[in-house]
């Protein structure tokens, strides 16, 4: 698959701006990994703190439950 190029200052735009990940992951059609490899890249060339990016994973949630009561 060939990889997509994305422009840093449009992307640094949108995260100023205040898009979420998923609003990103849509505008760049990014799945979750993709957005992690745009993020690690992003912090690699100075663009981006590690900071920033924690604090954008902060409200990610690891872990879920399924309620299968409601199939029965």
């Amino acid at each position: 698959m060939a990889k997509r190029v994305l422009k840093a200052n449009e992307v640094l735009k949108d995260l100023r701006s205040g898009l979420t990940d998923a609003a990103m992951m849509e505008k760049y059609q990014l799945s979750s990994k993709g957005l992690q490899s745009l993020f690690d890249k992003m912090v690699a060339a100075g663009l981006l703190s590690a900071a920033d990016v924690a604090d954008r994973m902060s409200t990610w949630v690891d872990s879920v439950v399924v309620d299968l009561a409601d199939l029965k």
